[in-house]
């Protein structure tokens, strides 16, 4: 999986695939992501829509999931976007997770390729 993932946001080559997991744990260890939905948000500076991603629940009693990003997602014009990824828990909370940083913005960079 060719990309990267950091706190400023996530860098990935137009067209690729790249993988986000996480494995999410509370005070007490694994959290349990039975019923929790995940979801990535990818956005024009003008706020329209480019992509949106549901994650998936590999492993709930574990806490695993990720966010698969196929070649057809990232086949979007090189160039920054806005991003975030939100979690929402069985009891109806939600949680922006990414960035962490609650006072700044992360990106999404699709850089460009020259193999097709």
């Amino acid at each position: 999986m060719s990309g990267i993932l950091n706190s400023r946001g996530i860098t990935v080559r137009r067209g690729d695939s790249f993988a986000v997991n996480f494995h999410f744990t509370d005070n007490i260890g694994d959290m349990d992501l039975k019923d929790t939905q995940l979801k990535m948000c990818v956005k024009k500076e003008d706020g329209s829509k480019v992509l949106e991603k549901n994650g998936v629940i590999s492993d709930a009693a574990r806490g695993l999931a990720s966010i698969e990003l196929t070649p057809a997602d990232t086949d979007i014009e090189a160039g920054e976007y806005l991003t975030d990824i939100q979690i929402k828990l069985s009891d109806g909370q939600v949680h922006t997770i990414f960035p962490q940083d609650i006072n700044s913005l992360a990106y999404f960079i699709i850089t460009p390729h020259v193999t097709e």
